[in-house]
């Protein structure tokens, strides 16, 4: 199935067919914004600027893999991704 996923400062990620049904949301990401995506499509990264973290989603199982604490009161809003580093910007 092909999808895209979308945050927009919420507290999830929601998924959609290319139709725009949604297909499911990915719950418990506090301030979802900026998403980057590894170069390989296997993760998707997304900024938690509520949550003071990077998040880490496996675009295969649609769950959250990992989360990247990045310290507190940092609230990243942006992402870039290189082949080995995710680079974020906050304020």
């Amino acid at each position: 199935m092909v999808r895209t996923l979308t945050g927009g400062a919420s507290d999830g990620v929601v998924v959609r067919d290319f139709s725009g049904a949604a297909v499911t949301t990915i719950t418990n990401e506090p301030g979802a914004s900026q998403m980057a995506l590894s170069p390989d499509g296997s993760v998707l990264y997304v900024a938690l600027g509520s949550g003071d973290a990077i998040s880490a989603i496996d675009t295969t199982t649609l769950t959250e893999a990992h989360r990247y604490a990045t310290g507190a009161s940092t609230c990243p809003r942006t992402l870039a991704v290189t082949s080995s580093k995710v680079w974020f910007g906050y304020s």
